[in-house]
């Protein structure tokens, strides 16, 4: 196997590139004397785990999966259909609206607070109507454009997850608020560590890790930013288990919102082209923060985003049990199992299907009893994600 990268455990938490093929003891030896608490690898470069090894694991998650997401959620008030229109156009402006943040921020320009709040109210509005909408459009877009679409993704998502928790009013407009301004210290952080295609330095990581605080003092400059958006600026990298950043704070020393931010904030980054790394899809993002990341964040709370997300995300590749390939739409409110989807493709024949909506939950049609086997990754069918979610 090829180790791309290390993370250390010990005094604190840190991801250190490696760069190195495991050929002989010497080389285990070498990984194992840097305190590796979890290494990455790249399967471009050498060998993957194997898929035996591998499946006791994964059906293991996905049962436990299932038993977490079987739990209703709230209806929207309007179809994805008829806010789908809308949310494009939020989705447009909040995306519009970050660049210029950002610029403002790098130019060391007073920021316009007047451009934001609107574009935070239109998020908590579309949500309201039909929170899959805009969760649809949160991948869309070009990898270079990755950290005005992660901050859009960031605020869209955790409204949501506050909405699904029951959070209200100006806490929930401070916290969509600061979803959307949490990265905006990496406005000051230089643009070849930002768009680097490999692996950062250990300077490179120091100078990307002060993010947090100069975000932090960079809001606190500007009028009308309440204290639920600096926490989440300032503590949206902090770790349940103590290995985070900036300060290494554990467990309830962090507060909640800023928990449910650095959730939210973990699943976008792993669902994002970047220069480097090819984003997973919803799907298996969750997979990977239950199996790998589950003593990061607070247990309670993962569950709960887990529920608000559910195990098939909008946007999601999956097999049917009639051997068609379809892309979650919209959830079902009553069964995480059962979602809207589009069917467009024969994975038997492996031709191309004529489009097709197919809601799981019914019964009654010609497709009625078809269900999910399982999530697919794109890659695997060479598929572009969200290409084949056209949603309309």
């Amino acid at each position: 196997m090829f180790v791309d990268q290390v993370e250390r455990s010990a005094p604190m938490r840190s991801r250190t590139a490696i760069g190195v093929t495991l050929d002989d003891e010497h080389d285990l030896r070498f990984v194992r004397e840097t305190g590796a608490h979890l290494v990455v690898i790249d399967i471009a470069k050498g060998l993957d785990v194997l898929a035996e090894d591998a499946a006791p694991v994964t059906a293991e998650t996905e049962a436990a999966l299932v038993a977490i997401a079987d739990a209703p959620v709230a209806p929207g008030r309007a179809t994805l259909a008829e806010e789908i229109v809308r949310a494009r156009e939020i989705h447009r402006r909040a995306l519009a609206v970050v660049k210029v943040v950002m610029l403002e921020t790098r130019l060391r320009r007073r920021v316009g607070f007047h451009r934001v709040a609107p574009v935070v109210h239109d998020v908590i509005g579309s949500i309201d109507s039909n929170p899959d909408a805009l969760l649809g459009l949160a991948r869309i877009g070009d990898k270079s454009e990755h950290l005005f679409r992660h901050a859009v993704s960031v605020c869209v998502l955790l409204v949501a997850f506050c909405r699904f928790r029951g959070i209200e009013g100006d806490t929930l407009y401070q916290a969509g608020l600061g979803g959307l301004l949490l990265d905006i210290g990496k406005a000051l952080v230089p643009e070849h560590v930002l768009n680097k295609p490999n692996a950062l330095t250990e300077e490179e990581l120091r100078l990307l890790r002060q993010h947090p605080g100069d975000g932090h003092q960079l809001l606190s400059a500007m009028p009308d930013i309440g204290d639920v958006a600096l926490d989440i600026a300032l503590h949206h990298h902090e770790r349940f288990n103590g290995n985070g950043y900036p300060f290494g704070k554990s467990g309830a020393e962090t507060s909640e919102l800023a928990q449910m931010a650095a959730i939210v904030d973990c699943y976008c980054k792993l669902t994002v082209d970047t220069p480097r790394q090819v984003g997973v899809d919803p799907a298996q993002a969750l997979r990977i923060m239950y199996e790998r990341d589950r003593s990061r964040f607070d247990p309670a709370l993962l569950q709960s985003f887990i529920r608000c997300v559910g195990i098939y995300p909008v946007g999601t590749l999956v097999l049917l049990e009639s051997k068609r390939l379809a892309v979650v739409l919209e959830r079902h409110p009553t069964s995480l199992l059962t979602p809207k989807v589009r069917v467009f493709f024969d994975a038997a024949s492996l031709g191309y299907l004529k489009p097709s909506v197919l809601d799981l939950s019914s019964k009654a049609s010609s497709d009625g009893g078809d269900r999910i086997v399982r999530h697919e990754q794109p890659v695997k069918w060479n598929f572009a994600p969200l290409s084949i979610a056209a949603l309309a």
